[in-house]
């Protein structure tokens, strides 16, 4: 069996790397500008990855959306429930006989 060590794989120095947001693609590059990789990435590692480019005041901003968009859709499930608990008020009650 041919079994490879960290020791036999060439070092390869990453330069530069970019992720495509459409194809959610990485791209990593040599000095050259050769591509060595391309791999893809998930959509929580390419908000991560952005994330982490962003000064911390920025940060604070996208942590304050999140918290709204998950907010927003606790409220959206509230007024769901409200509505099917009204439309199923008359069987509700008989159930609860």
């Amino acid at each position: 069996m041919n079994t490879k060590t960290l020791d036999d794989i060439p070092a390869r120095p990453i330069i530069y790397m970019e992720a495509d947001v459409n194809s959610h693609r990485a791209l990593v590059y040599n000095e050259k500008k050769e591509v060595l990789e391309v791999f893809l990435i998930s959509i929580e590692e390419k908000l991560i990855q952005d994330f982490l480019t962003l000064p911390d005041d920025k940060k604070l901003e996208v942590i304050d959306f999140v918290d709204f968009l998950k907010s927003r859709n606790n409220k959206q499930l509230e007024l769901m429930m409200d509505d099917i608990i009204s439309e199923n008020a008359e069987a509700l009650k008989e159930l609860a006989k």
